[in-house]
């Protein structure tokens, strides 16, 4: 039997979703499926029984309790999750189903009216999320994928694969790797995604700066910025002297709160941690039409409005 350290499918061959590659695999997923309601879980059935590259292979129970059970009885490559349940509701169920089984990738599936509540569940650690009533079978199928995926992506960051020892944030490649996936769920989703730009150009000219001044500089900036972003933020030392950060669902608003926050903390660090020379600036950048947008695109200056403060 796989265990979740193994990549249970293996890839065949790929074939072309408008411009995603998808992998073909010959095992089939094995996928667990949280609903009480017992018309929207035939339905489900019904829809992935139609995949053959990859099969489906479907269990499903009403409970949350039931879940747990069956997760530590057997190895599931997904979840497929409805946050209300008789014996949990809302966040509370998302929170305990990662907490009992965090190696296992849930995507939600939600009423509309809790469309707010799905993402607020992928910032609790949920990887995909789907609304009832509006998913076909090849949209169900593609959101398992993506699940996976990303949930293959944040353990390989989690396990220090893309997680630099000096800065103690992602590199470059995971910054890449990591926001290639959350393009593609913005862009499935519809929401926006923010990029912030920090710049720290006493290290990037190494001016009055050693490199071992300069590292310390930049995990300072690193350690600071990790503390006052969401969990499901991604935040990179991308070069010299920059660090990158991509928020996801960011709603009106949202973007000066952060960069305030960003701001304010890093303000802390220039005048406890790093002495006069360190300097700041921040930029940013709503990437709303993301269609089409690659993860490089991300790392060039343009778009970028650089925020008011200065540190």
């Amino acid at each position: 039997m796989l265990t979740m350290d193994e990549n249970p499918l293996d890839v065949q061959e790929c074939w072309r979703e408008g411009e995603e590659v998808i992998p073909m695999r010959e095992k089939p997923v094995r996928l667990l499926i949280v609903e009480d309601n017992p018309a929207d879980l035939r339905f489900v059935r019904i829809m992935l029984s139609g995949f053959m590259e990859p099969a489906f292979e479907v269990e499903g129970t009403n409970t949350l309790a039931g879940a747990l059970a069956a997760l530590r009885r057997t190895e599931f490559h997904a979840v497929l999750l409805d946050l209300t349940l008789p014996d949990s509701w809302g966040l509370e169920t998302i929170v305990r189903l990662i907490s009992g089984q965090p190696q296992v990738p849930v995507a939600v599936m939600t009423a509309l009216a809790d469309e707010d509540m799905a993402r607020l569940a992928i910032q609790r650690g949920a990887q995909e999320y789907l609304i009832k009533g509006d998913f076909d079978a090849r949209l169900l199928a593609r959101c398992i994928r993506h699940a996976m995926e990303r949930h293959r992506l944040l353990r390989a960051a989690a396990a220090g694969m893309w997680v630099e020892p000096e800065t103690g944030v992602l590199s470059r490649e995971g910054f890449l790797a990591m926001a290639a996936q959350q393009l593609r769920y913005a862009k499935r989703a519809g929401t926006r995604l923010l990029l912030l730009r920090i710049d720290i150009p006493t290290v990037k000219a190494l001016s009055g700066l050693t490199i071992y001044q300069a590292q310390a500089a930049e995990r300072l900036v690193a350690d600071a910025v990790r503390r006052v972003t969401r969990e499901a933020d991604l935040v990179a030392h991308v070069s010299s002297g920059e660090l990158a950060v991509i928020a996801l669902d960011v709603s009106d608003g949202v973007e000066r709160v952060l960069c305030n926050r960003i701001g304010d903390c890093l303000g802390k660090v220039v005048g406890q941690g790093a002495g006069n020379p360190l300097r700041i600036e921040i930029s940013s950048r709503l990437v709303g039409a993301v269609a089409g947008v690659e993860p490089e695109e991300l790392l060039n200056r343009s778009g970028l409005t650089p925020v008011q403060q200065r540190i």
